[in-house]
């Protein structure tokens, strides 16, 4: 993260959200089945054969329907901020293999200073 102007990033703990977010996912895709089997054994309450009965099943159809769509809504939004995440995490470990590669370029055009093991410091 930014601070100060100084950007950081540690891509193990940004691959293991990754793949928090992805078991969120494929919990939040079985909520609506889970939902759907625990409210079955009441779905006769509203009767059989009546006006009432009638209207009720339509309602309870239409908010099952609406139960259904959330929860695939909700794992879809979370999938999505997943493959977000892969592709700044891809970015990111692209942007330090680079300027790893420089800083080992420039060390060995200056004899090799910063990567002979020492801590960078000349001695004077």
């Amino acid at each position: 993260m930014s601070q100060g102007g100084v950007f950081e990033a540690d891509p193990g703990r940004l691959a293991a959200f990754i793949d928090e977010l992805m078991e969120f996912e494929k919990e939040a895709r079985k909520l609506s089945g889970e939902f759907l089997a625990a409210t079955r054994p009441t779905n006769g309450w509203q009767g059989l054969d009546d006006d009432f009965a009638n209207q009720m099943h339509e309602r309870v159809r239409q908010e099952e329907q609406l139960v259904t769509d959330v929860c695939g809504a909700l794992a879809d939004v979370i999938s999505g901020t997943a493959s977000g995440l892969l592709g700044q995490l891809g970015t990111i470990n692209g942007v330090q293999g680079d300027v790893l590669d420089r800083i080992n370029r420039m060390s060995a055009a200056q004899g090799g200073v910063a990567g002979s093991g020492s801590d960078g410091r000349q001695k004077g």
